[in-house]
């Protein structure tokens, strides 16, 4: 092989690995975009099961004042264009009942269940971390996102 071969590889690699970044980036926005929208309607916790080498799944749980569950997104694929998808198995159940439960009370996957397990035991770890009250959690975890992380959503064009 000649020097120039060898240099479009390197460059093709170097273009690919940027894609490749850039389209992480833009499922990252996505995914950020649904939970803040999720988040105006209560406490919001974001659960993973699997593991760099497995396929991951990410869940989302937003509960009301009673601990119903309002929300539950499930993000779980392949490729950069896996997107949260309503799981509606769940609406209405209160967090004991998930975390009591079994992946065939709610007819999910092991995997999924586990990781709106994990979602619903972090509204837990949120009240035995502080003394303050659900209205205190809910302000904080609005002002978390910063004015700028807002305006690189708005200028996403999305909502």
């Amino acid at each position: 092989m000649n020097s120039v071969s060898i240099g479009v590889i390197f460059i093709g690699l170097a273009l690919a690995w940027v894609l490749q970044l850039a389209l992480s980036l833009w499922q990252m926005r996505r995914f950020y975009a649904r939970v803040a929208v999720m988040r105006k309607d209560g406490l919001t916790a974001i659960g993973m099961e699997g593991s760099a080498y497995r396929r991951r799944t990410y869940t989302v749980l937003t509960i009301d004042d009673d601990e119903n569950i309002i929300h539950a997104d499930a993000l779980a694929g392949w490729t950069v264009f896996a997107q949260l998808r309503p799981v509606p198995n769940l609406l209405g159940h209160s967090l004991s009942e998930v975390l009591e439960g079994s992946p065939e009370d709610f007819d999910l996957s092991k995997k999924t269940f586990s990781s709106f397990q994990k979602a619903a035991m972090e509204f837990y770890k949120k009240e035995e971390g502080t003394d303050t009250d659900d209205t205190e959690l809910r302000e904080e975890s609005s002002e978390e996102r910063s004015v700028s992380e807002l305006a690189e959503l708005d200028e996403g064009g999305e909502n």
